[in-house]
């Protein structure tokens, strides 16, 4: 990213966790995010030493250009005090939550217009994902150019026109991948059965 914009990632698990670092790989400065999550990893720690906002108080934060929302879907509600208190009209707000829609996310940041919702997978942590993706209908071309640019962090983007069409994403690529995984350890066990040596069957 040629200019990193203000950034507001909520949860920095595994999936928020790679979308960060793909920022920083891209250039972003870590003085320029700030994150919330309840998990204070010695790699946030570090980050924090190099001018990260780690979970700093809601009032210290200001103002932001996007939230990535990160967080586990059953931890929405609880969120949704935070979501209301940081988002404005001008708020981007990118969801990588599994199965909560534009209308869920709506209902918890009534303030927000601008919503992308975003279906990445596995292969995202190590920067090789594929992310499917829906804007809100308030969604400027502006504020989608800065999503694909933010998501091109962890791998490949592909838009997708009507909102139903991101259940598609996650059966195809959301929960395929795991299904391959399956299929080349079945094919290892084969090997090994027919006597290749454990780790020359996995390769």
């Amino acid at each position: 990213m040629s200019k990193a914009p203000r950034l507001l990632l909520i949860g920095a698990g595994k999936m928020g966790g790679a979308m960060l670092e793909g920022w920083l790989a891209g250039g972003a400065s870590p003085a320029d995010i700030t994150v919330i999550d309840p998990v204070k990893s010695p790699r946030m720690q570090a980050l924090a030493s190099q001018g990260l906002k780690l979970s700093p108080p809601v009032s210290q934060i200001g103002m932001v250009d996007v939230i990535i929302l990160a967080i586990k879907p059953q931890m929405l509600d609880a969120a949704s005090s935070l979501l209301r208190t940081l988002t404005h009209a001008d708020t981007l707000l990118i969801s990588v939550l599994a199965g909560k829609t534009i209308a869920d996310i709506t209902l918890r940041a009534p303030g927000v217009k601008a919503i992308v919702r975003a279906m990445p997978n596995t292969p995202a942590s190590v920067g090789r994902g594929i992310t499917g993706c829906v804007a809100s209908a308030d969604v400027s071309e502006d504020q989608k150019a800065l999503a694909d640019t933010l998501l091109r962090a962890i791998g490949k983007v592909e838009w997708v026109p009507h909102e139903d069409l991101i259940d598609v994403v996650t059966a195809l690529s959301g929960s395929g991948p795991a299904y391959v995984f399956h299929l080349v350890e079945c094919m290892a066990v084969a090997g090994i059965r027919f006597g290749l040596a454990p780790d020359l069957a996995m390769r």
